[in-house]
């Protein structure tokens, strides 16, 4: 019964897992985030957009 419940609330969120704004971070600077490209405020370098999460993890 739990892994029923489980399995729909899984697929109920993966839409909104999936839908996940773009973010943009300063290379020099991972404190400066945008949802948008840009410069950094605090170097004027170009923000990248980062990868997922789960190719952060992957690359550890």
């Amino acid at each position: 019964m739990n892994t029923r419940i489980l399995w729909i609330v899984l697929i109920l969120l993966t839409p909104f897992v999936s839908a996940q704004e773009p973010v943009y971070v300063c290379p020099m600077h991972s404190e400066v985030t945008q949802h948008e490209p840009g410069k950094c405020p605090i170097c004027g370098m170009d923000l990248v957009l980062k990868e997922s999460q789960s190719m952060d993890m992957n690359m550890n």
